[in-house]
This record gives structure tokens, sequence and C-alpha cells, in this order.
């Protein structure tokens, strides 16, 4: 499944993959799109409220690439969300991004995950 949000070169796209009872989410777009960040996030009793359910996530990052921050909230969203272990791969590229920009990326990838909790309902 692919869902998608914007216009033009703020457009992200997001595909879920099941893999048996894992999920896997590649969120990308942007001018150049690519793998920047990968998060890898299980679920886990939290540690300070022992009936919510947290994760554990651990990120990785290609040389120079800043996609950790969407990688990670997609990926321990999704994964506390469904209680299954998740990976989400995410590399959106604007060349010469300014802060605005960079702010407006953000922002549409909230929407996008919001969207995405709706459809994983």
């Amino acid at each position: 499944m692919k869902i998608e949000i914007g216009e033009g070169k703020y457009k992200i796209f997001c595909e879920i993959k099941e893999i048996g009872k894992d999920i896997v989410l590649i969120i990308y777009g942007g001018e150049k799109p690519h793998i920047g960040s990968i998060c890898i996030s299980q679920p886990r009793k939290s540690l300070k409220e022992k009936n919510k359910i947290s994760c554990t996530s651990s990120v990785f990052n290609f040389l120079g690439h800043k996609d950790e921050a969407i990688a990670r909230m997609f990926a321990e969203k999704v994964c506390k969300k469904t209680k299954r272990n998740v990976i989400a791969l995410a590399g959106i590229h604007i060349e010469n991004a300014s802060n605005e920009e960079i702010n407006f990326i953000l922002k549409n990838s909230k929407l996008l995950l919001e969207k995405l909790e709706d459809v994983l309902r």
C-alpha cells in the first residue's frame, strides 16, 4: 500500500509492506528520494507504566544524512500502535533546503503519519 501528501518537491510518500507480522515503512520524496536513515523499533512494556506499550529503537544513518527524525517518528509511532516490529527507511531530499523548507517537510511528514495511522485502524 502507498500513501502520499504534498505537492511538487514537497510531496512525500510512504509505502507500507507487511512481512509476516512485521511492518516495513519506506518514506521518501523531495527532489532526490534516497535511503538516508533507517530506524528499527521493537515493542516492549513501558518501563514507567506497565500497562502501556513502549519500544526500543536503533537508528542507522548514512554519512551526511539527517532523515533520522522522520524514520524514528514513523517507526516508533507505528510500533507502539500495532505492537509489532517496525523498520522505517527515510530519505527526503530538497537541494539546498532552507530552514523553512525543512520545517515544511517535517510538518508534511507529521500529516502523512496521521494519514498512515488512519489507514492502520
